[in-house]
């Protein structure tokens, strides 16, 4: 039993009503007046200037897909990382207890990671977009959207998991029981925990009804820290005689984060480099190291000195090792 005339204000019993899935049952108290039936005269004008009521069935079909579209862009959006990165670099700098080289070498390899990714975003973002409304007009098969937003997640997934979430992880792995670093670490995980979020969030997009993420590519995410230390466990497999690829693919790690792991033990002189380059890839490293070592100030500088297959990782290594020669 309600009292619809009385006790709702003006505009209220449409609402009230319209959530009943039958009006069966429904006593009405009193007598429901015209001014408790309150009209919009701004809702009754855009109706009669677009009669949009008559087209809902094409209204609703096109906005779902756009909606579903921006919903799959919202979870591939990367421009964050880098605001994100030069914070975390920020404090990096200055915290006392970080080791500054191995925070600059890791953040020059990084930022350019960075940007490349949120340079394919913007990109794909445009094309995507505009794919989705010659779709609507007919103009566009829908499987190639999907095909397309397919090929991005996985990228995106692939490419952010191994170029910056692993290797940051491992860097934060080395300070985390540092005493005066409370406040860092904190900073710290906090970008590790969004980038966590983000990957595993990509694995669970949809576009409508079809899953994006192909399980092949499905990898751990987690910030949690093993007690053993991850490169101690990589080291030990790299001595019983396995390679980078083979240790990657029994810890389910990327290859990069091995190379990461096996750099710290390079700083010591503790590996045969020959298991890992081709002589003529040393050859090549040994001589720009002799003749302009002193010239170059970051990893990017060697990384335009060398030719183009030496990939950051790799010269990450390979200074470590050559540098610890020259000190000897």
């Amino acid at each position: 039993i309600i009292d619809a005339g009385k006790s709702f204000a003006s505009g209220q019993v449409y609402v009230a009503l319209s959530r009943c899935r039958t009006l069966e049952g429904i006593v009405l108290k009193s007598k429901i007046t015209p001014e408790v039936i309150f009209a919009d005269r701004r809702v009754s004008k855009f109706q009669d200037e677009t009669h949009a009521n008559d087209r809902m069935d094409e209204i609703l079909n096109a906005e779902k897909y756009d909606y579903s579209i921006k919903k799959v862009l919202n979870r591939l959006d990367c421009k964050w990382f880098k605001n994100s990165l030069e914070t975390w670099y920020n404090s990096a700098k200055n915290s006392k207890a970080i080791d500054k080289n191995k925070a600059k070498f890791l953040y020059t390899a990084i930022k350019p990671e960075a940007e490349n990714l949120a340079s394919v975003y913007e990109k794909f973002e445009k094309v995507i977009l505009q794919k989705t409304q010659k779709f609507v007009q007919g103009n566009e098969d829908w499987s190639e959207i999907e095909t397309k937003t397919k090929g991005a997640v996985n990228f995106f997934f692939k490419k952010v998991n191994e170029k910056i979430f692993s290797q940051l992880l491992d860097f934060y792995a080395e300070n985390k029981g540092t005493k005066g670093l409370k406040q860092y670490n904190e900073d710290f995980r906090a970008f590790l925990d969004d980038l966590e979020d983000y990957l595993n969030d990509l694995k669970k997009v949809h576009l409508l009804e079809t899953p994006l993420f192909d399980v092949e590519n499905d990898v751990k995410v987690t910030t949690k820290i093993a007690k053993v230390p991850s490169h101690i466990l990589s080291f030990q497999l790299f001595e019983e005689g396995k390679t980078i690829p083979e240790i990657a693919k029994e810890r389910g790690l990327v290859t990069e984060t091995i190379f990461g792991h096996l750099a710290k033990f390079a700083e010591q002189g503790l590996l045969d480099l020959t298991r890992i380059f081709d002589k003529e890839k040393l050859k090549t490293f040994e001589k720009e190291f002799d003749q302009n070592w002193e010239k170059h100030q970051s990893l990017s500088d060697w990384k335009n000195a060398l030719p183009k297959e030496f990939e950051f990782n790799e010269i990450r290594l390979l200074l470590n090792h050559y540098e610890f020669k020259r000190a000897k």
